[in-house]
């Protein structure tokens, strides 16, 4: 029986690349910089390895906003501030929300009848705006941010740190639903939780045995849970 579910944010609950997408056009207008379909894969590129190299504990999370924004304004040959440009981008970031379909439906459908855990790798105050304009907060029973717990997901300390502040509730009735397989899946395997993988693009199932269960569409999720 499955009791509490852990929900990734982005590109489970909401579409990051559409905010993504719409914060960069609006940074780089600011700035006068150019922007095209070419620089946004640049950017969306740079951006996704920092976080994996935080997901690997290789760099810091102070250091990514720099490092993103360096590969590109270095492409450009801008010698613009780094960290004034990532912080008024992030800025954009906090104000955009895209719910990927089924989302909204789905968190109210569970609601009430599962504790709902958010669980994020994403910078704290970002992550918060996004959540407060999107209105779903009240549907959450529990917010836990990367960045607040001084650890990131796949580490074992971040899920320590959840299941900390939820007591009674026990690992083994607990699922970890999200679109990530280095962090979301193999968090939740180490944390001795059951994984389900929001999979929309239909990509091959993985044969490490961290995904447990899988899905295409988010309300896919309810029949699953009504098995369990």
């Amino acid at each position: 029986m499955i009791t509490t579910i852990f929900l990734d944010l982005d590109d489970t609950l909401f579409s990051f690349q559409q905010a993504e997408q719409v914060a960069l056009e609006e940074t780089m207008r600011h700035y006068a910089l150019p922007y095209s379909d070419e620089i946004l894969a640049l950017y969306s590129a740079g951006n996704d390895a920092q976080w994996k190299l935080l997901e690997q504990d290789k760099i810091q999370r102070s250091e990514i906003g720099y490092r993103r924004f360096d590969l590109l304004l270095t492409h450009l040959g801008s010698d613009l501030d780094r960290e004034e440009v990532n912080h008024y981008y992030m800025e954009r970031l906090s104000s955009r929300h895209f719910f990927l379909p089924g989302a909204e439906e789905l968190l109210s459908a569970l609601h009430g009848r599962y504790t709902l855990c958010l669980a994020s790798n994403g910078t704290g105050w970002v992550q918060e705006g996004r959540l407060k304009n999107s209105g779903i907060l009240p549907l959450l029973d529990q917010v836990f941010i990367s960045e607040y717990l001084g650890a990131n997901k796949p580490q074992l300390g971040f899920f320590d740190a959840c299941f900390a502040s939820l007591p009674g509730v026990k690992r083994s009735e607990s699922l970890m639903l999200g679109d990530s397989l280095t962090s979301d899946m193999l968090g939740g395997k180490i944390a001795g939780m059951h994984t389900c993988w929001y999979n929309p693009n239909r990509l091959p199932l993985p044969t490490d045995g961290t995904v447990e269960y899988q899905i295409h569409r988010l309300p896919d999720l309810l029949p699953l849970l009504e098995k369990l």
